[in-house]
């Protein structure tokens, strides 16, 4: 089926009579408007041809009660011990393992918090209202004020052939936190699995006055995989949010990420490392909104791409009028390791206010030759040492994270796609030392 499909049969699961209104009108939404296509500016670069020509199969009812267990133990494997983890396998909620955790869903919701939350989803986004129209549970987190915790919170969404049927899976999973004031919370969406799947997850966090959020959105997909993220962040008052991006693999990974900052002192630091192969696509779409003055946001993505794989990075600034005394940087930098590699990239500013200060660069190379050069001339070899320089120039984002725990298992995770990494032979014949054997 397509991803309008069986509308029908989701409606007729037990719910309240706000969010199946809620549900019914993006349902009707989503039908009207035309699916996303390379002629609309925010997809010009990216096709979606074989997303919507692919049969997908619902999580709506896909595992049997005695397939439940067996799914658990396999994704057991991969359970992180120094985490706090709630788990969403194959798109359903399973558990948490902090079980004080205030945890709860929509479900639960009297109809006047069901508008508080719900009431801000304004969005045209077709896969917004698609995973709107989907909506089956939204999983809702409350950190109270002043809480900190010992370990990251890890949000898993971990995806299994072993309980669908022929059809791939399409899940679309809703999360909302409410950071309390003066909290602390380190948070991370992790998303991978087996086969073919598409995770089109939306998140909403919102940071109350002086709370801090160290955030990582990590995507290690499976080759034949979508994975769309939606994520919005809402900055009260001297909130800090800092926010790293890790994409690796996946047919197409791409991220939404809005931030608007609404209280003045807000401060926002992104970063972001992607890295493809073969003929992966990462797209990264950023928009800060500076409401109000004496703001502060840092940008900082990375991509490094080989063979034929693309990447997209549209970043955009804006600063409202009156909102003076806002300092906003924003830099793309790119290394393309194949001649058939490509990125496009497109930071923007718009200014509103006076006395404001707002830089925004993008850069595209490739590895520079003296430093290959020098690396073989110690005895390293060519792959050796493309693979080297490549990891000095990714590492340099995770230097930013302040949690020494998360900080050394995102070296282990990307050191482990970087030593796959596979060189082209036009990259290593961009070599000094390779040229001086052919004049020999």
């Amino acid at each position: 089926m397509n991803l309008t499909d069986d509308f029908q049969n989701l409606n007729s699961l037990p719910t309240t009579k706000s969010f199946q209104a809620w549900r019914s009108l993006a349902q009707k939404k989503v039908t009207e408007l035309p699916f996303p296509t390379r002629k609309q500016e925010e997809w010009k670069y990216t096709n979606l041809d074989e997303l919507k020509a692919t049969s997908w199969q619902s999580n709506f009812g896909t595992t049997a009660i005695g397939q439940k267990d067996n799914l658990q133990a396999e994704y057991s494997k991969f359970l992180l011990s120094q985490f706090e983890t709630i788990s969403f396998i194959n798109g359903s909620y399973q558990k948490a393992t902090l079980q004080s955790l205030p945890v709860r869903f929509t479900s639960e919701l009297s109809e006047t918090e069901f508008h508080t939350y719900f009431s801000s989803f304004l969005t045209e986004d077709y896969f917004e209202l698609l995973n709107r129209a989907w909506s089956q549970e939204g999983l809702i987190i409350e950190i109270p004020a002043g809480k900190s915790y010992d370990k990251p919170l890890c949000i898993d969404f971990y995806y299994s052939s072993s309980d669908l049927k022929k059809e791939p899976l399409a899940a679309h999973p809703r999360i909302f936190i409410n950071v309390g004031a003066s909290a602390n919370l380190k948070l991370i969406f992790r998303t991978f699995g087996k086969e073919s799947y598409f995770n089109n997850l939306v998140a909403r966090v919102n940071l109350a006055k002086d709370s801090h959020v160290e955030f990582v959105n990590f995507q290690a997909n499976f080759n034949s995989s979508y994975s769309f993220t939606n994520i919005d962040f809402s900055l009260a008052e001297n909130s800090t949010l800092k926010s790293f991006n890790i994409s690796l693999s996946g047919k197409l990974n791409r991220e939404r990420l809005n931030i608007r900052h609404q209280g003045h002192g807000a401060s926002s630091f992104c970063y972001g490392a992607y890295l493809t192969q073969e003929q992966a696509q990462s797209d990264h779409y950023t928009n800060i909104e500076h409401l109000v003055g004496q703001g502060k946001s840092v940008q900082l993505y990375k991509g490094l791409l080989s063979d034929e794989s693309r990447a997209v990075f549209n970043g955009r600034v804006f600063i409202a009028p009156g909102a003076i005394k806002t300092d906003s940087t924003q830099l793309n930098n790119n290394l393309l390791l194949s001649s058939k590699a490509e990125i496009d990239s497109k930071p923007q500013l718009e200014i509103l206010a006076d006395d404001v200060k707002a830089t925004h660069g993008t850069t595209v190379g490739q590895l520079d030759e003296e430093e290959i050069f020098y690396l073989q001339s110690r005895g390293i070899s060519k792959t050796a040492a493309i693979q080297l320089l490549a990891r000095g120039f990714v590492f340099e984002i995770l230097s930013h994270v302040e949690d020494k725990m998360l900080q050394t298992w995102l070296k282990s995770q990307l050191a482990e796609t970087l030593n796959d990494l596979k060189i082209s032979d036009d990259q290593q014949s961009h070599s000094p030392v390779q040229k001086s054997l052919e004049k020999k």
